[in-house]
């Protein structure tokens, strides 16, 4: 018998944070599954507005460096919330 964990993926409503693949250090800030949305010229500026939105709007923050692996970096999502 194979047991499988859970799927964690970003959900509708939550932000995605990615690097921009042009050779430069800026960082996109969009939602799943759709173009980013805003620039940012660091890591660490895209991050701190994200997370202040996140925690406001109760979303969860994904950061992805390929746009096809994502990881969760900030967990603000509701529990109730799915």
């Amino acid at each position: 018998m194979s047991t499988s964990s859970p799927v964690v993926a970003a959900k509708p409503g939550d932000i995605v944070v990615g690097r921009v693949n042009d050779g430069s250090r800026r960082y996109t800030v969009g939602t799943p599954g759709g173009g980013p949305q805003i620039i940012y010229a660091t890591h660490e500026e895209a991050t701190a507005r994200v997370d202040r939105f996140a925690r406001t709007h109760h979303v969860d923050v994904w950061q992805t460096e390929d746009g096809r692996t994502f990881t969760r970096i900030l967990e603000a999502r509701l529990a109730s919330s799915g």
